[in-house]
């Protein structure tokens, strides 16, 4: 009996890999890096039970198939670059999203742990993720791009920051972003929290999809623009402006569903330009904000309040509103006859007075061809 079990054992410690990296075993030259070190693919799970440190001027690189299970002091200090994953997609491994339909993403990747993995870097350091999953990640970093892949339960702490993430999927995670240049683009999030975006020059946030989120808060901010965007069924104020200067601007954005969009509290530049805002209990509460709000070419429907300001004044024009008439001029009190909202169609039906009724005869309202993820809400029930 003792001699199975001793079997057993040994069995489950063949089946793993520890990683145990020194500082000289970084010496190939790869993809145009040097002193680069590979945690290859072999079909068997590798474990992390302890620091591993990336020295300055060494590259790590977690090749694709590679599955990494941090357990008790496992962390990653990265003094150099970090690659996790390549940027060809083998579709290894497939992830589904309940919330959504007929998403189909493919990752090669896995850097998971039960409890909190750190991955902390120095100045000057650097981290691209391509088509992997993490969870249970806390990343400090001050350049990171990532593309391709899923954050799950995670924390991601960014200070002085350049930040590049493309076509990726952020669910349960808390984001801090402060002093940083942002750029998102065609990301998803759902039931994230915390999302504090502080002190960055400019925020970029580009046809990305919000689901079931907590607040969004811009704080001591220069210039923001969020287009193309969908924000969906989103809890408390889903944007919240606090002591930003500059502008912030709401460009060709779809609005369903949420509670109060924007909770403005500061004397930035506010634009609503060609927005969808249905079905939501608010779109602005402004208190202290002195300047002219600014919205024009923007269809408000079915929502139970539109505006809630003092000391705070907007102007709307060539606006639409179902519910409303708005103050301002070439505003239209109407129904804007979308062509099927139950299945998320918001395009405008033939005698629909928003058509060319805005600015330069435009369309009013977002134009949904320029929303790639609406795709994904088709047949959300």
């Amino acid at each position: 009996m003792i001699k199975y079990f001793v079997f057993f054992i040994s069995f489950l410690f063949s089946c793993n890999n520890y990683i145990n990296i020194k500082n000289s075993d970084f010496n190939l030259s790869i993809d145009g890096y040097n002193n680069v070190y590979i945690i290859k693919n072999n079909n068997k799970k590798y474990l992390l039970n302890k620091t591993l440190i990336i020295p300055e001027n060494k590259v790590l690189i977690i090749d694709n198939g590679v599955i990494i299970n941090v357990k008790n002091k496992g962390k990653i200090i990265n003094k150099g670059t970090l690659l996790i994953g390549k940027n060809n997609n083998d579709s290894l491994y497939n992830y589904k999203e309940n919330y959504l339909k007929d998403l189909s993403f493919k990752y090669n990747t896995k850097i998971y742990s039960k409890k909190r993995i750190f991955i902390n870097s120095y100045l000057n350091s650097k981290i691209f993720i391509n088509s992997s999953f993490l969870k249970n990640i806390e990343i400090n970093c001050n350049y990171i791009k990532i593309n391709n892949s899923i954050f799950y339960e995670s924390i991601l702490n960014f200070n002085k920051s350049k930040i590049l993430i493309n076509k990726s999927i952020f669910k349960k995670n808390i984001f801090n972003i402060k002093n940083s240049d942002l750029n998102f683009n065609n990301n998803i999030f759902i039931k994230n929290s915390d999302f504090n975006i502080d002190s960055c020059k400019k925020s970029i946030i580009n046809n990305c999809l919000f689901i079931d989120n907590k607040n969004i808060n811009f704080l001591n901010n220069k210039n923001s623009d969020l287009l193309n965007n969908i924000f969906y069924n989103n809890k408390n104020n889903i944007i919240n402006i606090i002591s930003n200067n500059g502008y912030f601007k709401l460009y060709n954005n779809l609005f369903i569903n949420n509670k109060t969009i924007i909770n403005n509290k500061d004397t930035n530049q506010l634009f609503l330009l060609n927005n969808t805002f249905n079905k939501n209990n608010l779109i602005i509460k402004s208190h202290k904000n002195k300047k002219l709000i600014i919205s024009k070419n923007n269809i408000f429907s079915n929502n139970n309040k539109l505006f809630d300001l003092k000391n705070s004044i907007i102007k709307n024009s060539y606006c639409l509103s179902n519910t409303d008439s708005l103050s301002g001029y070439y505003n239209i009190y109407n129904d804007p006859l979308y062509v099927d909202i139950n299945s998320f169609n918001y395009k405008l039906s033939n005698n629909s007075k928003g058509l060319s009724s805005g600015n330069n005869n435009i369309n009013l309202g977002a134009n949904i061809d320029n929303i790639y993820n609406i795709k994904y809400l088709k047949y959300l029930k």
